[in-house]
């Protein structure tokens, strides 16, 4: 989900009323995301540049990019291949490799190769980071 915060739960602290945000929508039957209004309680400032509908589609990527890469167990040193890493989900998922400490080995169309080539040597010089959940 993505929007503007018009009100604030009791505690909340870290975002103001007229922030723009984005954050995971708590899944209970079938409307998810499809909603005028919702609460989260996780979100994200949503950066400038980021528009609220590629925004939306963040958190169910990523979680899906690092559920494929748990499902591997424990990469760090070890060679990982994200095949269409142009792809949302592809480029979630080596990000979250690298930072784990895999060296990432990508495949994606021309439109995409460019942008993989320029995030991987930024990438790597990332500090190594664990990721639980």
């Amino acid at each position: 989900m993505a929007g503007t915060v018009d009100a604030l739960g009791s505690g909340v602290t870290g975002v103001e009323i007229g922030d723009p945000v984005f954050g995971p929508a708590v899944y209970r039957g079938t409307s998810a995301g499809a909603a005028d209004q919702a609460v989260l309680n996780l979100w994200f400032p949503r950066p400038a540049g980021l528009g609220p509908v590629e925004a939306a589609a963040l958190p169910m990527a990523v979680e899906t990019a690092y559920r494929g890469l748990a499902a591997l167990g424990a990469v760090s040193g070890k060679t990982v291949l994200v095949s269409g890493a142009g792809t949302t989900i592809g480029f979630a998922a080596a990000q979250i490799a690298v930072r784990l400490g895999a060296r990432v080995i990508t495949s994606a169309g021309k439109t995409y190769a460019d942008r993989l080539r320029e995030a991987g040597p930024r990438s790597s010089r990332t500090a190594k980071a664990s990721v639980s959940g």
